[in-house]
């Protein structure tokens, strides 16, 4: 996600989005709902355009408007525009354009921006001194009203104007970002989310107090990336946030230039601090698609070189360390795997008071009083409340620290959800096409697809499971649409669903496309090599054993000879489709 910003518009910008509307409007006569031209006085079809849409008949003069354009910091291109009308006592918002797609680009539609105009236009009327609002959109417009909804809105009525009916709802800005969800841990504990809690009935006390609580997960940045098994901390951290709680994230600057030992079977490569900082960089972006880092309860990313590069070994040996005793450290899962293998340093030995200490630096400095992690993280969760325990008794200063896991993803062989044989379920939108994320969420095992809708979409469990049990394909379309909808956007929900469909009853006209020369092909090419350069099979001995099992077929014909060679007179209208299984396309196109 971008990051946006509301700004007054300069006369300049005006001129320039009303030329642009009027040139679009000219040639997408249909498809886009501002109908005013160039000449034509922006704030009075603004104010015409609000009172019609909403049935409202108000005096001339009565109803101020402030204009704000939207825009992506640093750059000067106008997204869309929200506008504010209220009456002159300040007490009510007509409109809040743009949240809605009215005044968007429509080649920047689909991709949040709805929800982020509506969000900063709702901190800006708090800001005008509004304290109540009322926002209306078409009644079958469904995307329109989740979004209002879970901005806060409350349906007050349903009006008719030109034949067409609308919704209206009602926002008490004074409160809207006030309020704590208390039923919170009843959410955790239905959907399967909490799996280990150091003091189960302490956090069900903080949960349902109905005051906000301030909590942490930790990430080391040893990649530049995310992929969708890496995140389900975050769209549980999600839920904390929506629930009106404060969320840090903690990137491991310091604790990833060691690297977490936890279940690995060999020393972690060893990153450089540049390398480190640009993945943190790099991660904050991707992480926005899960977190809000704007607004009054914003998530914040927090980094454990700042405390650890001034505290030296010494101190932090004498301070820290004598509280660990190696004995139980060793006992510890996080380190199984690496005994087994006989080659535990005390380097890594290092990570556990490390993180540990992580929990009692940010508890001290910003109130977090629950860490989360995934449930690989348990032992080294368990020591950083260990940890406060014992200060607390050293130096009788009262630290009420609780930590607590969700499930690991994991298919039924045990192995980490997030890849698939195709590669890794990116999150970010240049390393994996709309199609293959859709496609990677669908090749989620039966068995997982419970928990799957339990992380990532809020359908109520109990329709989960009549859905799976009734039509488990079903069920996976409506996960994969959910899924890359959340993630990638609806625009991109709907290719990538409309692609998929199309491959499996039409033959493959939006098939993903691999271009060959004809020069590859003067002598033939053979195919397994062809699976293996269009990344259907990751070897060919791979390919040779998909053909030998019947899986791969050219032009809708399964190919049973791993000799076979393709020749350009193989291609129709220069296109040639591969299909392995029922789930994997690829469209050669003769270059």
């Amino acid at each position: 996600m971008k990051k946006l910003k509301l700004v007054s518009p300069t006369i300049e910008d005006k001129n320039d989005w009303l030329k642009y509307i009027d040139e679009f409007h000219e040639t997408n006569p249909d498809s886009h709902p501002l109908d005013f031209k160039i000449g034509d006085d922006y704030g009075a079809w603004l104010k015409k355009k609000s009172d019609e849409s909403q049935g409202i008949n108000l005096e001339e003069g009565r109803v101020p408007s402030t204009v704000y354009f939207l825009k992506e910091e640093g750059k000067d291109k106008i997204l869309g525009h929200v506008s504010i009308r209220h009456s002159i006592d300040n007490k009510f918002l007509a409109e809040v354009g743009g949240h809605i797609g009215y005044g968007t680009r429509p080649d920047e539609r689909g991709k949040g921006y709805a929800n982020y105009a509506l969000k900063l236009a709702l901190l800006e009327c708090k800001k005008l001194g509004i304290e109540n609002a009322m926002i209306t959109c078409k009644t079958n417009n469904i995307a329109s009203a989740k979004c209002i909804q879970k901005n806060g809105g409350n349906l007050r009525d349903e009006i008719t104007f030109n034949n067409e009916k609308f919704s209206r709802y009602d926002f008490d800005i004074k409160e809207e970002k006030m309020k704590v969800d208390t039923n919170l841990f009843k959410e955790l504990k239905e959907r399967g989310l909490l799996y280990q809690c150091t003091d189960e009935k302490a956090l069900k006390t903080m949960l349902e107090s109905g005051k906000p609580i301030a909590l942490y997960e930790g990430t080391d940045p040893t990649a530049d990336s995310l992929h969708i098994g890496h995140c389900v901390p975050y769209v549980i951290l999600r839920r904390f946030q929506r629930a009106g709680h404060k969320v840090y994230l903690l990137m491991g600057g310091a604790t990833a230039c060691i690297g977490d030992p936890s279940g690995k079977s060999e020393m972690r490569k060893l990153l450089t601090k540049e390398q480190i900082q640009s993945n943190i960089d790099k991660i904050k972006d991707t992480l926005s698609v899960f977190l809000d880092f704007d607004g009054e309860n914003k998530a914040e990313i927090v980094n454990n070189y700042d405390w650890f590069k001034d505290l030296t070994y010494i101190d932090f040996m004498r301070e820290i360390g004598q509280h660990f005793n190696v004995n139980e450290m060793l006992s510890s899962e996080i380190y199984d795997n690496r005994l087994k293998e006989g080659g535990l340093t005390f380097f890594e030995m290092g990570y556990m008071p490390m993180q540990a200490y992580d929990f009692v630096h940010l508890n001290k400095e910003k109130g977090c009083s629950l860490e989360w992690g995934g449930a690989d993280q348990w032992g080294n969760i368990v020591a950083g409340v260990k940890l406060a325990r014992k200060l607390s008794f050293a130096d009788g200063k009262e630290r009420n620290m609780v930590g607590a896991t969700n499930p690991l993803l994991l298919t039924p062989e045990g192995k980490k959800m997030g890849k698939t044989e195709k590669g890794a379920i990116w999150i970010d939108k240049d390393k994996i096409s709309a199609y293959d994320f859709y496609q990677g969420i669908y090749q989620t095992p039966d068995a997982c697809v419970e928990m799957m809708f339990a992380l990532f979409t809020d359908e109520p469990m109990d329709k989960v499971r009549t859905m799976i049990k009734e039509d488990i394909v079903k069920a996976k379309k409506t996960l994969c649409y959910e899924i890359t909808k959340f993630v990638r956007g609806e625009e991109d929900a709907i290719k990538a669903r409309d692609m998929s469909e199309n491959l499996f009853t039409q033959g493959g006209d939006d098939a993903p496309t691999f271009e060959l020369s004809r020069e590859e092909l003067a002598n033939g090419k053979p195919i397994c090599d062809l699976l293996f350069e269009t990344k259907l099979a990751p070897s060919k001995s791979e390919a040779r054993r998909l053909i030998q099992g019947g899986a791969i077929s050219v032009k809708g014909e399964k190919v049973d000879d791993f000799t076979l060679t393709i020749k350009e007179t193989d291609f129709e209208n220069g296109a040639l489709l591969l299909k392995k299984g029922k789930k994997n396309f690829i469209k050669v196109v003769l270059k």
